[in-house]
């Protein structure tokens, strides 16, 4: 019994943005850009990964598209900068009084 080939991940994006080109300008790209990430030519840049996870609200994830990065490291990473980020946010330096 032969098994199906998994939906390729941009694939998947391309689908659920409605097309290559409607998520090429969701991501500010050539739609010939999203073209050699579908045919494989170039890998989809790490950097548009986590726009490509926003922009079909999840349905396709930077661990889908590119499993050799180390996501769940730079998840942590970000999360622990925007939690500093809204500490600081909440605390007025100039006077050391939290505004929280």
């Amino acid at each position: 019994m032969e098994t199906a080939t998994p939906f390729p991940p941009i694939e998947r994006a391309i689908a659920v943005v409605g097309s290559a080109t409607a998520l090429a300008q969701r991501l500010g790209v050539t739609p010939a850009a999203v073209g050699q990430w579908k045919s494989g030519e170039r890998r989809v840049p790490a950097e548009r990964c986590l726009e490509i996870e926003r922009e079909t609200g999840r349905a396709v994830r930077c661990e889908d598209l590119r499993p050799d990065v180390a996501w769940g490291v730079l998840r942590h990473d970000q999360a622990d900068l925007l939690g500093r980020a809204r500490m600081s946010d909440a605390v007025d330096f100039s006077s050391g009084v939290s505004q929280c």
